[in-house]
């Protein structure tokens, strides 16, 4: 039986904010994922403003997230970001720039108001996290090859060939468009 303790409670970040603990998080996997129901979860202390994140261990595939919407604002674009990310992969882009491979889009419960996601797990460091070791650095350095970062225009520079980490932090305001020019 799985039991909650202090780990299992995310920073509640906004008044308004509905419960986005581990014991919901849970909830919602035994309702529409038994698969990963009882594996390990774990709080992302990366974990933005918009979405709660919980990291799921997989013991027999690859780790998964489960991203829980913290505003009503974030819970409306959970379907289009799931239809963007869905729309990367179908495109070259897709080869180019590492996604989260989309495996669920949960429906709203009793325990959880809004819709949800539940994506592939990518091992590596955050932007923000990084922020000040890659903000002016050049793409080669950070292993990008010339027209590879193409696709990445609204995250990279591609005029100056650097990382603007600040550009990148700034996409949430215009992530919201689509990409079918891409």
């Amino acid at each position: 039986m799985w039991v909650c303790d202090a780990r299992d409670v995310s920073e509640r970040i906004h008044d308004d904010e509905p419960d986005t603990s581990g014991p919901v998080g849970r909830s919602l996997l035994e309702v529409e994922c038994p698969q990963w129901a009882q594996s390990p979860i774990e709080y992302l202390k990366t974990s933005g403003t918009d979405n709660a994140m919980w990291r799921i261990r997989v013991d027999d595939g690859p780790d998964m997230v489960i991203r829980l919407p913290r505003r009503p604002g974030a819970a409306a674009g959970v379907l289009h970001d799931s239809a963007v990310l869905q729309q990367i992969e179908r495109t070259p882009i897709g080869s180019t720039v590492n996604t989260p491979k989309l495996r669920r889009v949960g429906e709203p419960h009793d325990v959880f108001p809004h819709r949800w996601t539940v994506l592939d797990w990518i091992s590596g460091s955050d932007a923000w996290t990084l922020r000040h070791r890659l903000d002016g650095q050049p793409l080669g350095a950070l292993g990008v090859r010339r027209g590879q970062d193409a696709g990445a225009r609204s995250a990279v520079s591609a005029s100056r060939r650097t990382v603007s980490v600040s550009a990148t932090l700034r996409l949430r305001t215009r992530r919201r468009r689509s990409i079918e020019s891409i």
